[in-house]
């Protein structure tokens, strides 16, 4: 009788596997604790891949809910019509060599559970699959309400990029009778 041993060190392996996982828990964290609402769009299937659960506390419905409605459904009818029209010309944009294209921050209202409108601020990225064509849509909104009175400025550097260089609120304080 024969016996055949073999033996390899799977060390790497095993950190590679507990470094991905500590990613993963990482993202998890970071998705589910946010109050920004985080997304993925499928765009061949028309429907939502991914909600964060901070969609409740926005909109009134949990992410289960969301991944069952299309781009049209989330929007209000007018918001909805923006996007039936600003989509397919940024996609062209894209397919065009356009860099400008890939990310985009539009204001657009939502359709809360009960009823009432919530004022949106979207920025969404398109994403490619590896041959290049755009799969899905990416976002991160944010209620506009918390936006009002902020001021950003920016810096724009030799090479073209915008940099921010600080953001402020302004709250409304009351100094000498002034507003």
């Amino acid at each position: 009788t024969h016996y055949v041993a073999l033996k390899e060190d799977i060390t790497a392996i095993k950190r590679t596997e507990a470094a991905l996982r500590e990613t993963q828990e990482r993202y998890r964290l970071i998705a589910e604790n946010t109050s920004d609402s985080i997304w993925l769009y499928n765009l061949a299937a028309d429907h939502f891949d991914y909600w964060s659960p901070s969609v409740f506390k926005l909109r009134g419905f949990t992410p289960e809910e969301v991944m069952q409605q299309r781009l049209a459904d989330v929007l209000t009818p007018e918001s909805a019509a923006f996007a039936q029209r600003d989509l397919p010309a940024r996609l062209a944009r894209f397919a065009a060599g356009d860099p400008s294209a890939l990310t985009q921050i539009d204001q657009v209202d939502q359709s809360h559970r009960n009823g009432h409108v919530v004022p949106t601020e979207i920025s969404s990225t398109l994403l490619t699959n590896a041959a290049g064509l755009v799969t899905h849509l990416l976002g991160l909104g944010l209620l506009r309400r918390l936006l009002r009175g902020a001021v950003h400025h920016v810096r724009q550097d030799p090479a073209g990029f915008v940099e921010p260089t600080d953001l402020h609120v302004e709250v409304g304080l009351h100094a000498e009778g002034r507003s």
